[in-house]
């Protein structure tokens, strides 16, 4: 937790969002289990360098949109993003933290998938149609 408050004081919101979105879309993907056809012991290593990458992706089109990209300080920040990722990692694996953001993403997707196919359904006539 204290890397983050670090990470979110030297690089502010938007850069701390777009590194933590980065772990997001791992966690989206290895809910739906894309990795299960990886070996194991190169699993974790995916995981590095997907989540990174995404990271890394959004906060250099960010900074490129901002006109506030710099080499030096793009590296230093993807070594920040590097070490704010493998801390978080390491924090929603060893806790209970990741079952949380599991159970809390399937009951959004069935409360979407819910509200999506009563959508699709025909409604009943109402009184006035029916004369």
């Amino acid at each position: 937790m204290e890397e983050m408050l670090i990470f979110l004081k030297n690089y502010g919101l938007v850069l701390t969002l777009i590194a933590l979105a980065g772990i997001g879309i791992l966690g989206i993907l290895k809910h739906y289990n894309c990795f299960s056809k990886v070996e194991e012991k190169y699993r974790h290593y995916l995981y590095i360098g997907i989540s990174v990458a995404f990271s890394l992706i959004g906060s250099a089109i960010y900074l490129l949109v901002l006109k506030q990209f710099e080499v030096n300080y793009f590296l230093a920040l993807a070594a920040a993003i590097l070490l704010l990722n493998q801390t978080c990692y390491n924090l929603i694996k060893a806790t209970s933290v990741g079952n949380l953001f599991a159970k809390i993403f399937d009951f959004l997707k069935r409360l979407f998938t819910k509200q999506t196919t009563e959508a699709d359904k025909p409604s009943e006539p109402d009184e006035t149609d029916k004369k």
